[in-house]
């Protein structure tokens, strides 16, 4: 039995962390039950478990142990790119959504040709699905992606105004929205995010709002703020309504949203709707945005955001202190306007490198 761990708080098998000894192992004992553990970073451990002194069923197992991910050398370390602009399988055409699925496959929105697109991780096609249109299955210039807790794919199809949902085979489960402004009712929307209830929150850009589903696509609510209107703790410049794009959850559930026209990232607390928190102006600096787009998160809760227009992508702590940004090399740009990017749970980041029609891998080697 292997497990992965990419959190660097150390590793734990049934048992919550602790400081280590210098040495960097532990040893607990509950009476006459315990758990071994060593946690050097970036090995492979064997862990025992045994209760009144007697392993337990699949003890001792191998524990891959991975440090927290440092993005300071994430932008250092470009491993491949894969995909070229065209319309045969595995080429794109400006591409927008990504997502790690439960298989650790690489899905892309590829917009302009109308499909979804699936990839492994070493950039290799593997399969396509749907076609230009307006039925089940079809596009019309799909945007943003998001994986549920049962690997389905949800899929903003955007110029058609709804949201489809499919298995990770690509087969068509159910869709919902239209065309409008009721509730329930879309115009434009452009990305998705899905929390651990199985909830789709749907950034629906030209309405100016955030809506919010069940599982099985029926309206919840949207949020009680205009984004065009200053509300509270919320502050929008005059003249200009905002325009939420990218979206994520955290893990304390947290809504996570970019302000695509005022160059800003939005927290909103869904518990408590009537409260949100902006953070970021129009800039280059640390902070600072340029048509800010997709948005995710990693296992550690660190915050990862394609700042577009500034060519980069910036992190930020759980807490929403600034880490770091990568995707520029001694002021040369790597990358051109990425839009969207996902964070596989061994680390590796995955950038839709929208103006090159391309996807860029980062991190280290597997």
């Amino acid at each position: 039995m292997e497990h992965v761990l990419t959190s660097g708080a150390g590793a734990s098998a049934g048992a919550s962390a602790r400081d280590l000894s210098q040495d960097g192992t532990e040893h607990r004992d509950f009476e006459s039950s315990g758990i071994d553990r060593v946690c050097s970073s970036n090995c492979v451990q064997i862990v025992y478990i045994y209760v009144r002194n007697k392993n337990i069923c699949g003890s001792p197992f191998s524990l891959m142990v991975r440090q927290g991910r440092d993005y300071s050398t994430v932008g250092a370390n470009p491993l491949f790119s894969f995909a070229t602009e065209g319309q045969a399988e595995g080429q794109l055409y400006r591409p927008w959504g990504i997502a790690c699925d439960k298989l650790s496959r690489i899905v892309v929105s590829d917009r302009g040709n109308n499909r979804i697109q699936i990839f492994d991780q070493k950039g290799n096609f593997l399969t396509t699905f749907g076609r230009e249109g307006k039925g089940d299955g079809e596009f019309k210039k799909p945007a943003g992606l998001a994986i549920n807790n049962n690997n389905e794919i949800i899929v903003v199809d955007k110029d058609n105004h709804r949201i489809q949902v499919f298995t990770a085979e690509g087969k068509f489960i159910f869709a919902f929205g239209e065309e409008g402004l009721l509730c329930g009712q879309f115009n434009y929307p452009w990305d998705c995010a899905v929390n651990n209830a199985g909830c789709i929150a749907v950034s629906d850009t030209r309405n100016h709002r955030i809506q919010l589903f069940d599982s099985k696509g029926s309206f919840v609510r949207k949020f009680p703020f205009d984004f065009g209107e200053p509300r509270r703790n919320l502050h929008s410049n005059k003249g200009q309504a905002s325009t939420p794009r990218g979206l994520v959850f955290t893990q304390d559930g947290r809504l996570l949203v970019t302000d695509f026209n005022h160059h800003r990232l939005i927290v909103i607390y869904p518990d408590n709707s009537d409260h949100a928190r902006a953070y970021g102006t129009l800039g280059e600096g640390n902070f600072n945005f340029n048509r800010p787009q997709g948005i995710d998160v990693d296992l550690d809760g660190t915050i990862l955001l394609c700042d577009g227009k500034n060519n980069r992508c910036q992190v930020f702590t759980p807490q929403l202190e600034f880490l770091g940004c990568f995707g520029t090399e001694n002021e040369r740009s790597v990358m051109k306007t990425p839009c969207d990017l996902c964070v596989t749970p061994e680390g590796r980041v995955f950038v839709v490198d929208f103006d090159n029609s391309m996807i860029r891998c980062l991190g280290e080697e597997i």
